[in-house]
């Protein structure tokens, strides 16, 4: 897991449902590669946004937004040969 260098602020985000909004947000990216033995491989990349909480810190990194989170990256290169 690495977790993004570049954190933004979010002054503007609401939440009506709880009251409690984010004061900030950073990517996550999780990488899965898998070697095999004849060579060939399989690299595949997750992002995910993690929120920041000015009473709790950190909150668990998981959190989907359509279309910027999730499988982001799928590799496959002809290794085998």
């Amino acid at each position: 897991m690495r977790r993004s260098a570049i954190s933004w602020p979010t002054p503007f985000d609401l939440n009506f449902m709880t009251g409690h909004s984010p004061s900030w947000k950073r990517h996550l990216y999780y990488r899965l590669t898998w070697k095999k033995r004849n060579g060939a491989k399989l690299d595949m990349l997750w992002r995910y946004e993690q929120y920041f909480y000015s009473a709790d810190g950190w909150a668990s990194g998981f959190m989907m937004r359509e279309g910027s989170t999730g499988l982001i990256r799928v590799d496959i290169p002809n290794g085998a040969r």
